[in-house]
């Protein structure tokens, strides 16, 4: 038996050299440093975004509570103004009086009559409103 010899392999290609090279630990230590630092700033940025977001919270949570307040005053202002004593002490001063049994007039206004029972419809809710759309929409095509 014959044993074949061996025969060498050819090169790879050169992507494949490329992507077989090492990197060097200067270039693996700059990366590092390159990448914590990227990491770093973005930390300080997002320190930052959230030290100014918290100062306007309290800005605003101070303009809240003072609105507020004068909402609670202008409440109370408009309660005195309304008051019944406050109306009746300016009418008085512009000369009105409460009215004499004489210049009081009784209005009655009678109840609503109650519709006939032949004209409440006892069809189903459903059948009243196809009736309803078909005839919209007849005087919608009528009107054309």
């Amino acid at each position: 038996m014959t044993v074949p010899l061996a025969r060498s392999l050819p090169d790879p290609p050169p992507s494949r050299r490329l992507r077989e090279r090492h990197v060097s630990p200067l270039g693996r230590a700059l990366w590092t440093a390159v990448l914590l630092a990227f990491l770093l700033v973005v930390n300080v940025w997002l320190e930052t975004m959230a030290a100014q977001r918290g100062e306007r919270l309290r800005v605003l949570r101070g303009e809240v509570d003072r609105l507020q307040q004068e909402q609670a005053r202008l409440r109370a202002q408009v309660a005195a103004l309304r008051a019944p004593e406050r109306i009746e002490r300016l009418s008085r001063g512009l000369g009105l009086t409460p009215p004499t049994e004489a210049q009081r007039a009784v209005v009655v206004v009678p109840p609503p009559p109650e519709p006939a029972p032949a004209a409440v419809d006892r069809r189903p809710w459903w059948v009243q409103l196809v009736v309803q759309l078909w005839e919209d929409l007849a005087l919608a095509h009528e009107g054309r």
